[in-house]
């Protein structure tokens, strides 16, 4: 015979390890001095967003249909606006470049795109499974986002840089016959 499953009051079903999981994480975090805010989504048993600094924060997301993981993830600054007036082959370098430092990371990467294909952000993620989940892999995979996040934002920077030494040079290379 099966384990019986068990519901709570709104239909969703429960996971008695989750509460441990959920529980060891906030004791750590409360030992570390971070700071979480929870949200309720009807997918997961647990969401919240750690506020590891004053502008450094991750997501963790405990799904609901899962019982073996917690997912760790964090998205960087919103680029709306940033690629648009850019040729396509200019943001497919950075985005060539950007991944290949991402890779090394070794965190899930999303690159998000709208409607025009205009780059408009970036999410780096990592899942932990519980049977490797011990205080040290947690905060090392929270670090490791953050890191991310900012490498993102330096490459962001080196490229905008790169661009601006571009159309200097090509100004400076039409305007010599003048």
């Amino acid at each position: 015979m099966g384990m019986v499953k068990k519901y709570d009051s709104s239909g969703r079903l429960i996971h008695p390890e989750h509460d441990t999981i959920i529980e060891k994480i906030m004791i750590w975090l409360e030992e570390e001095k971070f700071s979480v805010e929870r949200h309720d989504k009807e997918t997961y048993s647990f969401s919240g967003v750690v506020i590891v600094g004053e502008e450094e924060f991750v997501n963790i997301l405990l799904p609901e249909g899962k019982c073996d993981h917690i997912i760790i993830y964090a998205d960087t600054i919103n680029f709306s606006g940033l690629f648009v007036a850019l040729p396509e082959e200019v943001t497919k370098k950075f985005l060539y470049d950007l991944r290949i430092a991402l890779i090394h990371t070794h965190l899930l990467h999303k690159v998000h795109f709208d409607e025009e294909n205009n780059l408009t952000g970036i999410q780096v993620r990592k899942l932990i499974y519980f049977d490797g989940l011990t205080k040290d892999r947690f905060f090392d995979i929270i670090y490791t986002i953050l890191g991310a996040i900012e490498l993102v934002c330096v490459k962001y920077l080196q490229f905008k840089d790169s661009l601006f030494q571009y159309s200097t040079r090509q100004y400076e290379t039409n305007n010599i016959y003048k």
